[in-house]
């Protein structure tokens, strides 16, 4: 069975954290390819096994499905996140909203 690839876009294909999080996945899995990829790119043709980490980036990439953009844009916003995990019975810390 052919490996999925993991693909990381990140809202700066150069960002420290970025490259730290390839060497770590890279290390952790050593025979998976794990590819940094320029939101914008043109050159990446996207396969149906790979696994795409959207690394920072909040504006729509190519390279994302709309269930992934309504994923990215949940968990992008920690109020949202919160309610959504309360009402699915995950737990959080305690939280508010009063400020």
């Amino acid at each position: 069975m052919k490996q999925k690839r993991i693909i990381l876009i990140g809202y700066k294909i150069g960002s420290r954290s970025l490259k730290n999080l390839q060497t770590k996945l890279k290390e952790d899995q050593n025979v998976r390819r794990v590819l940094r990829v320029r939101r914008t790119s043109v050159r990446y043709r996207r396969r149906v096994s790979d696994r795409i980490v959207a690394w920072g980036p909040t504006a729509p990439s190519q390279h994302t499905d709309q269930a992934q953009e309504a994923a990215k844009k949940l968990a992008s916003n920690k109020l949202l996140s919160f309610r959504k995990f309360t009402e699915h019975n995950v737990s959080v810390p305690e939280w508010t909203t009063d400020k």
